[in-house]
């Protein structure tokens, strides 16, 4: 392969997965018309709205990881109040979960703004939520504190919990997942918390428990 192909084909790569991403999100419109016309088939479309969400969210996870290893990934760092992320992620749970989950907030704790990227952190609790959705049995909490001085986002869920496999394996593309994965998910909310450093070099990082409120699992979105 020659120097130029060296350069051409990534660049390809990231164009041809950004023109599937932008398909996937017709597809998802055209569901969306489909489950307001068949109301009978509701779940049935539900459920195949939620995997190609999931496929349209993990290929814009692929395209950011790509610029990260390129050195072109730069969070946008700005005063974002907490609340209106909690917000905008209960809606999208609440569109995907369907009549099947109870999703609720806690962001009682959560202070009035913090500084962080607002699009690359919900696309990493977006992760959170998509393998909420697979493993809960009746409901979700998506939340939002303090742990010190750092931001915390959490997304829990009443589900069975991360099997001590993942919980003990450090995250990496290729890691485990709760669906047996490839983790690309978890390696992606990871890099995206690294990206936020405070002044005294301290960055953030993500965090998995089975210490939810809900006795199932717990992601943890820590930002200094």
């Amino acid at each position: 392969m020659s120097e130029q192909d060296d350069v051409l084909m990534p660049a390809m790569l990231a164009a041809s997965l950004h023109e599937v991403k932008n398909m996937l999100g017709e597809l998802t419109l055209s569901l969306d018309a489909l489950q307001q016309q068949c109301p009978q088939q509701g779940e049935s479309i539900g459920e195949m709205r939620f995997v190609t969400r999931q496929v349209s969210d993990r290929l814009v996870q692929v395209l950011l990881l790509y610029k990260n290893d390129a050195g072109a990934l730069r969070p946008n760092i700005e005063a974002v109040p907490p609340a209106d992320v909690l917000e905008e992620m209960l809606v999208e749970t609440r569109s995907l979960a369907g009549d099947r989950l109870v999703v609720t907030l806690e962001g009682e704790e959560a202070p009035p703004y913090a500084y962080f990227d607002r699009y690359l952190c919900e696309m990493a609790l977006l992760n959170a939520i998509h393998n909420a959705l697979r493993f809960a049995h009746s409901r979700i909490v998506i939340g939002a504190g303090k742990i010190g001085n750092a931001l915390c986002f959490t997304v829990e869920d009443d589900g069975p919990g991360f099997v001590p496999d993942i919980l003990q394996r450090a995250i990496s593309p290729g890691g485990h997942s709760r669906d047996g994965g490839t983790g690309l998910g978890l390696y992606f909310a990871d890099r995206v918390a690294r990206l936020h450093c405070n002044n005294t070099g301290e960055c953030g990082r993500i965090q998995l428990d089975n210490n939810s409120v809900l006795g199932g699992a717990r992601f943890l979105l820590i930002l200094p």
